[in-house]
């Protein structure tokens, strides 16, 4: 998933998701010449799953 993506699923501009990625609060790495940031949408569920109180989201 590209950063845009991963915006568009948590409601946050893509530039936090950066950020997010280079301070290791979301799972990600960085691939091509550019250093793009990419995840696994599989990654960024299990991330969500085990963190989710953190982000405000209960279990109910």
């Amino acid at each position: 998933m590209t950063p845009g993506e991963v915006a568009a699923v948590l409601r946050v501009e893509a530039q936090t998701v950066v950020k997010w990625f280079g301070e290791n609060h979301l799972p990600g790495f960085q691939i091509g010449p550019k250093r793009s940031w990419r995840t696994f949408k599989s990654e960024l569920r299990k991330y969500l799953q085990v963190n989710r109180n953190g982000w405000g989201v209960t279990s109910e």
